[in-house]
């Protein structure tokens, strides 16, 4: 079982772990001082509650094929994790200030999780969703990473899994077997998207990481970390700045989805083809 040690200070709070480590911007995250209990056995209670809840969101088991693929595994840069394990605020961001409370519908907690991976999802019926509508830290027209994974219960057109509305969507497309990833189509930039074919069935889980590229307004995304199978496309122009909300769920006033999201992850960085392949393999990052 990893060790993790929590060290404070007046910028934060420094996570240190035995291969997976974390060094993210926690500001304002001061108590837990010392040696942490093992990650199975962290307490969510007392004065060291907000610390621990950050412990349990990167902490990895290093026995068996764990250990060995989480080996040179480096999550720098995560800006936010929603590991839907609180069954009364499913949009608790577990590592930052991105926390999406605003509900619509009655979103539920799920034990059913991909391949066996610890922990819950979150399960929506073509109905729900959870949002930020301000405040939030996430940048697409920057450098970053997106990885999540999901299982649709039903397949359509135009549902959403992670998106800012009208700006940035993780649709479908293909009556709902091709994922389908928008940018700029309600604002004054160009529509822009890179669609990826046959990606989803009723009932079986899908693991997706896209990625972009400011300097080169690159997008790419890789389906079930088979980055040899990349896909990409570089746009004609940037993915335009918007204020509108973000959600897991939906992009808003429509579009939902229907069946289960685990863990969506966002990186102010752009990962490489290894660090997919391991976050795909659920050995990083993740618990």
């Amino acid at each position: 079982m990893a060790r993790i040690r929590v060290v404070a200070s007046g910028a934060g709070v420094v996570l240190l772990t035995a291969g997976c480590s974390l060094l993210t911007n926690l500001d304002g995250l001061t108590s837990g001082a010392g040696d942490a209990p093992d990650a199975t056995t962290t307490s969510e209670a007392g004065a060291d509650a907000v610390a621990d809840a950050v412990v349990d969101a990167v902490a990895v088991s290093e026995s068996g094929a764990d250990a060995d693929a989480d080996a040179g595994c480096t999550c720098t840069n995560l800006v936010s994790a929603y590991r839907f394990s609180d069954v009364n605020n499913l949009g608790h961001d577990f590592v930052g200030k991105n926390h999406m409370t605003t509900v619509t519908g009655t979103p539920k907690q799920s034990t059913v999780t991909p391949n066996g991976l610890p922990g819950n999802s979150i399960q929506l019926d073509g109905s729900t969703s959870v949002c930020i509508d301000s405040g939030y830290s996430f940048d697409a027209t920057a450098d970053h990473t997106l990885c999540w994974w999901s299982q649709p219960a039903v397949l359509g057109d135009n549902t959403d899994q992670f998106a800012q509305a009208c700006t940035y969507d993780a649709w479908t497309a293909n009556t709902g077997a091709d994922y389908l990833w928008r940018i700029n189509n309600c604002n004054s930039g160009t529509p822009a998207n890179l669609q990826v074919p046959n990606t989803y069935a009723v009932g079986q889980w899908v693991q997706i990481c896209q990625t972009y590229t400011r300097a080169s307004l690159k997008r790419a995304v890789v389906v079930n970390g088979k980055t040899s199978n990349k896909v990409s496309v570089t746009d004609a122009v940037p993915i335009a700045t918007s204020s509108s909300p973000w959600c897991i769920g939906a992009y808003g006033s429509g579009g939902f989805w229907t069946g289960l999201i685990y863990q969506p992850m966002w990186f102010d960085r752009v990962l490489s083809d290894k660090e997919i392949e391991q976050v795909s393999a659920g050995a990083c990052c993740l618990h």
